[in-house]
């Protein structure tokens, strides 16, 4: 009975698309965000973070906007988990809003067609409240 009370993530391995300062410290900010629910690795590009998510080394990517820019992409793999993906925009998207930045999702696998273990049913419902732009 007690193994599913609360259950937390816990170490969730991410990407964070980009160099510098700005990446270093939205790295450092996932790593502290929900007390370790995150594990934080910078790479250098969009690319590379792709191929990790699509390999499973990491769970979601956030990819910093350029300089100037103001639209961090967030990239899930619903098909691979569902509940992984929603786990991801959960935790991504609101350090993307605390930057200014809007947030587009990207899910670079998603379920089949009539896969309904999957499938937008089981999405989150979004308020808006984050500044994520629904896809």
């Amino acid at each position: 009975m007690g193994t599913m009370h609360s259950p937390k993530t816990r170490d969730m391995p991410v990407a964070v698309v980009g160099s510098g300062a700005v990446a270093e410290s939205v790295g450092d900010e996932l790593e502290s965000v929900q007390d370790g629910a995150v594990d934080a690795r910078l790479v250098a590009d969009s690319t590379e973070a792709v191929e990790l998510l699509k390999d499973r080394d990491v769970a979601g990517v956030l990819q910093i906007p350029a300089d100037g820019a103001t639209e961090a992409t967030v990239y899930t793999a619903r098909a691979a988990d569902a509940s992984q993906a929603g786990a991801v925009q959960q935790l991504l998207a609101p350090v993307a809003a605390g930057h200014g930045w809007t947030t587009q999702i990207k899910d670079i696998a998603p379920p089949p067609a009539g896969d309904s273990q999957r499938g937008p049913e089981l999405q989150l419902p979004y308020d808006g409240a984050d500044g994520v732009d629904e896809v």
